[in-house]
């Protein structure tokens, strides 16, 4: 499904993703939404081992597929359905925390310069950049969520706050004058041309959503 950054044509459980330089992108699946489904075996009568995502506990759990339909909260190994849905939390927390007062909601990202982070270490890698994050802006921990770090060294992560709007523009300014975090003795640096912000939402106290997309983006992930 086609989408722009002035026209959103996707549904709520999905984002607008363009590639910079492109004025048309595509409907991608959020990974909240993903992993906020409820386990779904499906019709079929076959057993298959799968892992699903639990946003309340926040963990993975077997489960038998029975071999057709169900849902996308459906991976093939347990180490895939945590990489995937690290961080990630039930949207009832979410909405329960969120109810007092407006919140938006932003994903943000960029490419990091420096040796290709192998993914034994992803995990650890994931961590140092959170709390780096939460210290070089002030930030409480439960204000970034979702942050991972892909195959090609391209960082993403949702600031959910208040003023995320601010905050996303304090990091972009930090990214354009030459943004740097320590890991494992090398120092990786975000590029400022891959950088993109992304509005999902705006909560307000009587919880309406508005939606809105804007910035740069990368291929579906």
């Amino acid at each position: 499904m086609a989408c722009s950054a002035k026209v959103n044509g996707c549904p709520t459980t999905h984002f607008c993703l363009m590639k910079p330089g492109q004025k048309i992108g595509v409907c991608c699946v959020s990974k909240r939404h993903v992993c906020n489904l409820s386990v779904d075996r499906g019709p079929c009568s076959v057993s298959v081992p799968r892992y699903f995502y639990s946003p309340m506990n926040q963990t993975c759990t077997k489960f038998e597929y029975g071999g057709c339909a169900g849902n996308l909260n459906n991976f093939a190994t347990n180490e895939h359905c945590e990489s995937f849905c690290e961080g990630v939390v039930s949207d009832f927390l979410t909405s329960y925390n969120d109810d007092a007062a407006s919140v938006e909601t932003y994903e943000l990202g960029f490419s990091l310069t420096g040796p290709q982070i192998p993914h034994a270490a992803r995990k650890r890698a994931q961590q140092t950049l959170a709390e780096f994050l939460s210290e070089k802006f002030s930030l409480s921990k439960s204000s970034i969520q979702d942050v991972v770090i892909m195959d090609d060294n391209t960082a993403r992560f949702t600031i959910k706050d208040a003023h995320a709007g601010a905050i996303a523009k304090n990091i972009s300014d930090a990214v354009s004058s030459g943004l740097e975090f320590p890991l494992n003795g090398n120092y990786y640096r975000a590029e400022p041309h891959t950088w993109f912000a992304h509005q999902l939402a705006e909560r307000t106290a009587s919880n309406t959503t508005r939606v809105i997309f804007w910035g740069k983006f990368f291929a579906c992930s």
